[in-house]
């Protein structure tokens, strides 16, 4: 969902849209029509995102000043083109079904049509193309249209959706649901009690400052797990001769579990990890010592891994399963 945002830079107030979506990256993009634009993974810290346009505030304000140049210097002879550019749900019958479409008209010379998760289906055609032959375009490509929205939506159905962490949701520790209840306290914190979580925050209805908040208890739970993990495991690694790591890190990681610096002999694990149950936490642990020896994932690799917890295929199978639940991207 976007949301309009503001943000002040060097005294000045800018303005921006900012949605969190299924994407890997933060992306933060200029356009002449909706100026700036930032779209960040789910469940990623709006703190973060502020920062990340703060470091980068002298290349911002200067994409501002040039979309306000750029829309100043634009006459009103090209007014009813501008009105032309876009014409929002318009609805074509493809293979039975109605499609509602965003058409843009741009220079380009050719009709385009893309089907995303988040935007449906999009076609960019070059300025002054009737509505009638943009039509007789998507009917020929109905069948390309009609089953990559089917497509998308099963992968949507699949997505996980993110927590809103308000009472009586369940959210994954160990591999086991704990009912949480949230409670309304200045001291902001989460405490583990048997089969809930208590959650209290000072305001029950700020979702970042409750992620943040939870975030804030996997960490210290991930703190005094994982090393008892891994001197738990370490004796199955000495024999191969691992050295004991260095440093032990934690933190929120968008794209994996774990990550295991050879040279320097640190291992990081994601504090989302304390979702997981025991043994996928011990798979991911065996997985990073198996990366002393190999930094790849080689066929030795997997060997080696295979010696350290012989039901590796089975946790990894249940791992990704749960990962569908876990929002950690």
């Amino acid at each position: 969902m976007k949301t309009n945002k503001e943000i002040n830079l060097c005294g000045k107030t800018y303005e921006f849209t900012y949605e969190e979506k299924n994407v890997k990256n933060i992306n933060i993009r200029f356009t002449l029509e909706k100026g700036l634009s930032v779209s960040a993974p789910f469940g990623t810290d709006y703190a973060y995102v502020e920062k990340l346009l703060i470091e980068n505030k002298m290349k911002v304000i200067s994409s501002f000043e040039e979309i306000e140049k750029a829309r100043k210097g634009t006459t009103a002879n090209n007014t009813k083109e501008k009105k032309r550019k876009s014409c929002d749900n318009v609805t074509v019958t493809l293979n039975g079904i109605d499609v509602k479409c965003d058409i843009t008209y741009k220079s380009v010379k050719n009709i385009n049509i893309a089907v995303s998760i988040d935007k449906g289906v999009r076609v960019s055609a070059p300025k002054g193309t009737s509505l009638k032959k943009i039509k007789e375009v998507l009917l020929l490509n109905a069948d390309f249209v009609t089953n990559t929205l089917n497509k998308q939506e099963k992968i949507k159905q699949d997505m996980p959706k993110p927590n809103r962490f308000v009472t009586g949701e369940e959210i994954l520790f160990l591999g086991e649901r704990k009912k949480l209840i949230v409670i309304n306290n200045s001291n902001n914190k989460c405490l583990l009690n048997k089969d809930v979580i208590v959650m209290y925050v000072e305001d029950t209805d700020d979702i970042p400052l409750k992620k943040a908040v939870f975030e804030d208890f996997l960490r210290k739970q991930a703190q005094l797990y994982i090393p008892m993990k891994c001197v738990e495991l370490y004796p199955r690694f000495r024999k191969k001769g691992i050295a004991i790591p260095n440093e032990i890190k934690y933190r929120k990681m968008v794209s994996c579990w774990g990550i295991c610096r050879d040279k320097q002999s640190i291992l990081t694990f994601n504090i989302y990890l304390m979702q997981l149950p025991e043994k996928c936490i011990e798979l991911v642990i065996c997985h990073e010592f198996t990366h002393f020896l190999y930094p790849d994932h080689s066929k030795d690799f997997y060997a080696q891994l295979d010696e350290f917890m012989p039901e590796r295929k089975k946790y990894e199978k249940l791992t990704k399963e749960l990962q569908k639940e876990i929002i950690f991207r």
